[in-house]
């Protein structure tokens, strides 16, 4: 294996790292503001499009309105 090849395969090591990372911060919550400036991209664009949501965290996801409480069902909207 050549030099070349070596640091191919480690820069591709080191940005999955960082990706994995990086959604793991975004499913726990975490502001993307803060993931951009520890992954050091200049554009929210790029941590966006590095970040990547599971089903587990869609799951979590959960709507306003399903917290209201409602108790009158006759309202009228």
């Amino acid at each position: 294996m050549n030099k070349i090849k070596c640091k191919e395969i480690f820069y591709d090591a080191e940005r999955r790292v960082a990706l994995n990372y990086a959604t793991y911060l975004l499913e726990y919550g975490t502001d993307l503001r803060y993931i951009q400036e520890l992954l050091g991209h200049k554009s929210s664009k790029t941590t966006v499009i590095n970040s990547h949501i599971t089903h587990t965290a869609k799951n979590k996801i959960v709507s306003p309105l399903d917290n209201l409480n409602i108790e009158n069902e006759n309202i009228e909207i």
